[in-house]
Parts: C-alpha cells; sequence; structure tokens
C-alpha cells in the first residue's frame, strides 16, 4: 500500500512540476526557460501561447506584455523558436531599469535577431524620444517567463 502512495505523489510532483516550468531549446541561447502556468502549446501548428504578465529577455532589453505567442519550426530535428508574435501592448526597459521603448506589438524574428515594433512606438534613447509607426530593433532573445506576482 505505500509503494502505491509513493507513486502517485512522485506521479504528481512530476505533473506539477511540468506545469510550472517548461524548458524548450532556444536560438541564441544554449536553452531557453519558459516558467508560466498559463501555456498553451499546439503541436500540429507548432505554436505556443502565453497569457498573464510575460517577461521577455533580450540582451539588452527586458520585454514585459500580457499575450505571447511563439512560433516554433525543425532544425536538426529540433524545434527552435522561429518567431515571437506580441500582438497586444507592451514595454521594454533597458537592463539598467531605464523604460526605452512603448509599442502596440511586434514580431521577433530569432533568424535576423530582430524586433519589429508597429503602431504607436515611443523610443527614448540618450534623453530623446522618438515617435513612429515603426522601427526595427536588433538584439538577441534570451529569456521568457511569466513574472510572479507580489503578494
Amino acid at each position: 500500500m505505500k509503494l502505491n502512495w509513493l507513486k502517485v505523489l512522485l506521479l504528481i510532483m512530476h505533473i506539477y512540476l511540468c506545469l510550472i516550468e517548461t524548458t524548450v531549446y532556444g536560438q541564441q541561447e544554449p536553452y531557453l526557460h519558459i516558467n508560466s502556468k498559463d501555456l498553451t502549446f499546439n503541436k500540429e501548428q507548432n505554436t505556443a501561447h502565453f497569457s498573464g504578465q510575460v517577461i521577455v529577455r533580450f540582451e539588452d532589453i527586458i520585454l514585459k506584455t500580457s499575450l505571447l505567442k511563439i512560433i516554433y519550426g525543425k532544425t536538426n530535428n529540433k524545434n527552435q523558436i522561429k518567431h515571437i508574435i506580441i500582438p497586444v501592448a507592451f514595454s521594454a526597459m533597458s537592463n539598467e531599469g531605464e523604460k526605452v521603448l512603448i509599442g502596440s506589438k511586434a514580431e521577433y524574428h530569432a533568424d535576423k535577431a530582430q524586433l519589429i515594433i508597429s503602431g504607436d512606438v515611443n523610443f527614448t534613447y540618450q534623453n530623446k524620444v522618438i515617435k513612429t509607426t515603426k522601427l526595427v530593433y536588433y538584439t538577441s532573445l534570451k529569456e521568457i517567463a511569466k513574472e510572479k506576482q507580489l503578494n
């Protein structure tokens, strides 16, 4: 009887860990860590949808949004991130904590390391604000995570 309870406990722990932490392989880093309980993965379409307070870490900026879609493709028999679509408003801060980007939507192309921002775009650089409807920002992807709620 004790052995069955131990197996059930181990199975529950395994499922719980799979729900809170999912690790997939990314293009720019040896691994990409995604931490979100609001994750939907569509295996047929090779897509993943994140919602909630999602954080995307690039090499020099940290982007925060409420909705994110990742499109995967096969490279050398491994799923790799091809595109990241951010269909809603977002803001991005430099690693030093200064807000540098605000946009209506964006799309990241991993093969070109391009973050294409469109809609109402505000870009701050050296204390100057540039307002435009489209901006291409070159940066490499590091990490995507769901922001932890503070109580």
